[in-house]
Order: structure tokens, then C-alpha cells, then sequence
């Protein structure tokens, strides 16, 4: 379904359901396919809730990923960028800027901030949950497997004093208001360790190969650092980077544009048509980082937007300031064979990215 305003009123509206245990739940990421066999299905997580639950959930977690929270967690993701940075610069050039550097940044900040150890482990399982064409047994195991660790790592931290890793203090939080369930904040964490992961390193890729193919956009971030803030949220808007994964089914009726759904339908909602909707967005096919592009609706809409959306931004006007400083003749190695995108995932973004400087 296309368009920015259809974008919005559809996850605004109450007849809508975001509970893919529900059988008429579009099905566009394996995460979210229906589990055969003998493996148990797992309580609803906090992503397939609908008001009030999700309301309640949303409320105790949202605190800790406010703008401010971001902020402060700035030095840290500062400090791993410029730690990797460092690797890649010592490493080979060209190098793959996606194995060697996005990668291991996205992965890196979300542990940091969570407060996880198993940092490799855990974005190795998120690749193949968001992989459409794995294997459904593969699938299976991944997401047994990422919950089995999770848990692992909340046994560690419940009612012990952890410090300030968002992990021990969300437990904290939960186990305060007396509603702790481990099994709900597994899949949370579950959901934004994969999120986490995959579209930061997703969005760090393909921003850079954005920019590198826009060499005016380039040559003006680098003259007006000011502007990084909205250069990152017309990155956001012009990659699109989660397009499909905005799912939903109708409970009721659900009028929409010139059509009336009816219930028990699925609807997946286009977050690239939405943020290349010439109503909103003049010329949307141009980048353009002077931009006011706050009206995009990369991190979704509604009461599901992201709730990772502040710490992405960090993470992101972090990674393109450094990396474009530390290395300022940064350029494709090979125009022609640089890039290579990952059709089979389920967000867009790149397997290779070959650069050197």
C-alpha cells in the first residue's frame, strides 16, 4: 500500500492489529513465520502487541531510549567508532567497509548499550532471522537459539545491582512495577538485538555508498559539518531501508483511500512509497541533505515506531562524521563491482561495500 497519508492513517487506525500470531498476518520476514513441529510458540513479544498491553510495555521501556538517554550513551558510541575506525585503517585498503566496519559497529553500539556479552553470536543469529530465503528449519533454530541466549543474559543481570546497562535497568523497571515476565522482555531484547543490528549496519553501508554516488551531497556534509543531523534524516527518508516490514491485519473493517479492507486481512505498508511521495517530498528521487525530512516515516509511525529511533540517529551522525574526517579521500575502489546488495534480506542493504582512501 502506497502513500504517505495512507502510510499513516492505516497505523493509526484501532481497526488494525499488529498480533502476527493472528493466521491473516502477512508473513514478509521469517521472524514472523508460523512455527511447525514441536517447537513451542513463544508468548506474543511487545512488537505483536496492540493497546493497552503494548501501551504498558511501551511505557516502562520507552524511558530508557529517550532522545536524552541517546545522549548519553553518545561517548560510548563515539569511542567504538573511533575503535573501529582505528581497525580499519591499520587493516587492508580497499577493504569492505561492510565486514570490516558496519558491521562491527552496529553490532559493537547495540551490546554496548544493552549491556550484552554475546556481541558476535547474537548479530550472526539476527542475519539469518531476517534472511527471507533461509531455510525454515535454520530459521527455527536462530530464533530458538537468540532467545535461549537472551535469557542467558537476563538471568545474569535480574535482581543484581549490573550498573547502568540498559538491560539490568530495564529489568529493574519491570521488576519495580511488580509486572517482570522474562519471556516478554526476551522478545523485546530479541527484537532489538536484530533490529539493532541489522538496520544500523544496513543504513551505515548504504548511507556511505549514498553519499559517495552523490558527490555534491558529499563535498557539501563535509564543508557544513552543522548539517549532519539532516543529512541523516534525509538518509533515512531516501533509503528506506525497512520498506516491508511495516505489516498489519485488519480486525474490523478499515476504509482506506477508495477502498474499504475488510477483516482478517493483511496489509503491508510501503515505507519507500511513503517517503517518496511527491506530496510530501519534492523531487523524493533526489538526495538532498538540506532537506527537511522529518516528516519520513523510516522508523514506522504510530504507537510501534521504533522505539531504537534516537539511539540510531546517535549511532549514525556518529559513524558518517568520524568516518568522513578520519578519512577524507574516501571513495568507491571500483565503481563498477563495489557494491553488492542483499536481495535475500528482508531489509535492503549491501553484502559488500568496497572502498578505499
Amino acid at each position: 500500500m502506497a502513500g504517505h497519508a495512507l502510510f499513516r492513517k492505516a497505523l493509526l487506525a484501532p481497526a488494525v492489529s499488529a498480533d502476527h500470531t493472528h493466521p491473516a498476518y502477512p508473513t514478509m520476514t521469517p521472524v514472523r513465520r508460523r512455527r511447525s513441529g514441536n517447537e513451542p510458540e513463544p508468548k506474543r513479544g511487545y512488537s505483536g502487541m496492540d493497546p493497552p498491553d503494548h501501551t504498558a510495555h511501551r511505557r516502562l521501556a520507552g524511558a530508557l531510549f529517550s532522545a536524552a538517554e541517546a545522549d548519553r550513551v553518545r561517548p560510548a558510541v563515539r569511542r567504538i567508532v573511533d575503535e573501529s575506525l582505528d581497525v580499519l585503517a591499520g587493516g587492508p585498503n580497499p577493504a569492505d567497509l561492510v565486514t570490516g566496519f558496519a558491521d562491527q559497529v552496529a553490532s559493537l553500539v547495540i551490546a554496548e548499550v544493552l549491556g550484552i556479552r554475546q556481541r558476535g553470536r547474537l548479530a550472526r543469529l539476527s542475519r539469518v532471522l531476517v534472511d527471507r530465503l533461509a531455510d525454515p528449519a535454520e530459521v527455527a533454530r536462530a530464533s530458538v537459539e537468540i532467545r535461549e541466549r537472551i535469557t542467558e543474559e537476563l538471568r545474569a543481570v535480574e535482581s543484581l545491582d549490573a550498573g547502568d546497562a540498559l538491560l539490568s535497568r530495564l529489568v529493574g523497571r519491570y521488576e519495580r512495577a511488580r509486572v517482570y515476565d522474562r519471556d516478554h522482555v526476551v522478545e523485546l531484547v530479541g527484537s532489538l538485538v536484530i533490529a539493532g543490528h541489522e538496520t544500523t549496519a544496513s543504513a551505515i553501508s548504504l548511507g556511505v555508498l549514498a553519499l559517495l554516488c552523490h558527490p555534491d551531497q558529499l563535498a557539501t556534509l563535509r564543508a557544513d559539518p552543522l548539517l549532519m543531523p539532516s543529512a541523516v534524516e534525509e538518509l533515512l527518508r531516501y533509503l528506506s531501508i525497512a520498506d516491508l516490514v511495516t505489516a498489519r491485519v485488519t480486525i474490523v473493517p478499515l476504509p482506506l483511500g477508495d477502498v474499504v479492507l475488510p477483516a482478517g486481512v493483511g496489509v503491508v505498508l510501503s515505507g519507500a512509497a511513503a517517503n517518496h511521495d511527491p506530496r510530501v517530498f519534492e523531487r523524493p528521487g533526489q538526495l538532498n541533505i538540506r532537506r527537511d525530512a522529518r516528516r519520513h516515516v523510516a522508523f514506522g509511525y504510530g504507537v510501534h515506531r521504533c522505539i531504537g529511533q534516537h539511539l540510531a540517529r546517535v549511532a549514525l551522525a556518529e559513524v558518517f562524521g568520524r568516518l568522513l574526517t578520519r578519512f577524507p579521500g574516501l571513495r568507491l575502489a571500483d565503481a563498477d563491482a563495489s557494491a553488492r546488495s542483499r536481495s535475500r534480506a528482508a531489509l535492503h542493504g549491501l553484502t559488500e561495500l568496497v572502498v578505499t582512501w
